[in-house]
């Protein structure tokens, strides 16, 4: 009886701070990583040109400068920040060879991490194969084809990276086939922006506006974008005679 009465008693909702906690804490570390920007930058007086220069100079010059432009470029989901530019800022700093390396490992890396933040967020809002709306239908189609959809959309390669990846996430795709899909079909991309920042020259003289043109690197940048192009194209004209 005392059972039946307590069933009976309404919950109150959960405080604000507790339903968006993951949001809320979301929010504060941009707003820290902002802070800390602008803080540094009014203190020293520096333009963000100069931080740009600053930063670089560290990656290129600093012992473990690309340690470190390589856990960057793995953290960088976590503000938001495009990685096609860090891609393109591997080539220019680092040239074609330890550009790809460094791109490869940073980006895998990123890769892991915007899954890891989609996932975050998307718990709890699509609540699996058993729900019968179209964004679910279309949720548990995209789960049990992960390694040929995330395959297609990284050869694309105009499809931006960071968004494939986030959705991989929120829709809870699976993780190893994401991952070796992942590894894969993001070659081709980080070659074409590797590439195509070897080709801007110095960040100095793109920094100041007269960037040298290096048209090898442009034409060979703009093949990988073209074989990416083509082989999404074989890879969904296969997936497509699978089924």
């Amino acid at each position: 009886m005392i059972d039946n009465q307590l069933d009976e008693i309404p919950i109150p909702p959960l405080p604000f701070f507790n339903r968006h906690r993951p949001k809320l804490i979301a929010l504060l570390f941009w707003l820290s990583v902002a802070g800390i920007y602008w803080g540094y930058a009014d203190r020293y007086n520096l333009s963000p040109d100069d931080v740009v220069r600053q930063l670089a100079d560290w990656f290129v010059n600093s012992l473990y400068g690309p340690f470190f432009f390589i856990i960057f470029f793995a953290l960088q989901p976590l503000v938001f920040f495009p990685s096609f530019i860090l891609g393109i800022a591997g080539g220019i700093l680092y040239g074609p060879m330890f550009g790809v390396i460094y791109v490869i490992l940073g980006g895998n890396g990123a890769a892991h991490i915007c899954y890891l933040v989609g996932r975050f967020f998307g718990q709890g809002i699509l609540t699996g194969a058993g729900e019968q709306g179209l964004i679910e239908r279309y949720a548990v189609r995209l789960r049990n084809n992960t390694f040929e959809t995330i395959l297609i959309m990284h050869l694309l390669i105009v499809v931006p990276f960071d968004i494939v990846n986030y959705i991989a996430g929120f829709l809870q795709m699976n993780w190893r086939q994401f991952g070796l899909a992942t590894a894969v079909g993001a070659l081709p991309g980080i070659f074409t922006f590797v590439m195509f920042g070897h080709s801007l020259g110095t960040i100095d003289k793109l920094m100041a506006g007269h960037p040298e043109i290096n048209f090898r690197s442009l034409t060979l940048s703009l093949i990988m974008l073209g074989v990416g192009l083509v082989l999404s194209y074989l890879v969904k004209r296969r997936e497509k005679r699978l089924d």
